[in-house]
């Protein structure tokens, strides 16, 4: 439904479709862009993407900032990110997520490398959560 609506969510999308193409594994994604209106982000519970999972499905929602991934600058740790997140919370998760930008750690950090502090956009991305490797079974 979101995917494709400006160029950083574009690569976003080409980032992930690119990943699974050369052998790397990860859970698919859905981007909500920087465009997406809070109206819009509240219907995301119905977005048909989701019935792919199962009801009980859980999800990482994490930013997807313009500039942050860039060479000359990390957000890592600056923006909000909620893991083990139901259906019904995806809304607020995403919406917590697009706040942080104009967080006060947010808005040092860009302070700090002379970014600008003026119309910040930040994309998110939503993502099934998926164990963090499947559980070893070894024989001694």
């Amino acid at each position: 439904m979101w995917a494709g609506r400006s160029g950083r969510d574009r690569r976003q999308g080409i980032q992930l479709r690119c990943s699974a193409a050369g052998g790397i594994s990860g859970p698919d994604g859905l981007v909500v862009p920087v465009t997406a209106t809070d109206d819009e982000v509240t219907r995301l519970a119905a977005d048909p993407w989701l019935n792919a999972f199962p009801p009980d499905a859980l999800f990482a929602v994490r930013s997807s900032g313009i500039e942050e991934d860039s060479a000359g600058q990390s957000f890592a740790g600056v923006h909000e990110t909620r893991l083990n997140v139901d259906r019904a919370q995806l809304a607020e998760a995403v919406l917590a997520c697009r706040r942080s930008a104009g967080s006060p750690r947010a808005l040092e950090y860009r302070r700090a490398r002379g970014l600008s502090r003026d119309a910040i956009g930040i994309g998110v991305l939503v993502q099934r959560m998926v164990p963090a490797w499947p559980p070893a079974s070894r024989s001694r």
